[in-house]
């Protein structure tokens, strides 16, 4: 068994930030989305380095609670 639960629907969404605990410990985890820096994703401006340096920026706020 993971942290995720099963009923726990995830819908992706670039920056989206999903929350859950681990039993019994009550620790946070955290899992942050984020569209992967493919050529593709690049060059269509989907995903932009100020995009990316975001969520990373994000994610540190969020291992700094956890």
């Amino acid at each position: 068994e993971g942290f995720v639960p099963k009923r726990h629907r995830i819908i992706f969404r670039h920056g989206a930030v999903y929350e859950f605990s681990a039993e019994p410990s009550g620790r946070r985890i955290y899992l942050v989305a984020t569209y992967h820096p493919s050529r593709r994703n690049t060059q269509t401006g989907l995903l932009t380095p100020k995009m990316l340096a975001r969520v990373f920026a994000r994610a540190v706020r969020l291992a700094g609670r956890a």
